[in-house]
């Protein structure tokens, strides 16, 4: 098990094989439930494996920065774009990672 020194962060797999991730700074910023993350810190993880969705979230914790690619579901407060899933918006989130 690797000590993540302070910092929560949970990974769900979906029955379509994304990769959701809950608790982080971000998650306090309007991150909600639905929202489909397309990249961290620039990098695309939509075909990545757990293991190397896990490997990537620790090296954004050792450069103490995230920055996430967002695309929200309906209900977006922003402006909605009209896409194939029906209303969606892409938000960036910035944040600096900070021990809890």
């Amino acid at each position: 098990m690797v000590d993540l020194g302070g910092y929560v962060i949970i990974l769900v797999e979906t029955k379509d094989k994304k990769i959701k991730l809950y608790g982080s700074p971000a998650d306090k910023d309007n991150l909600e439930v639905g929202d489909e993350i397309l990249e961290v810190n620039g990098k695309t993880l939509e075909d990545a494996t757990h293991t190397e969705v896990i490997n990537h979230i620790h090296q954004c914790i050792r450069s103490r920065t995230i920055c996430l690619r967002v695309k929200r579901r309906s209900g977006a407060r922003l402006g909605k774009r009209k896409g194939k899933t029906g209303c969606c918006q892409v938000v960036d989130y910035v944040g600096e990672l900070r021990k809890t």
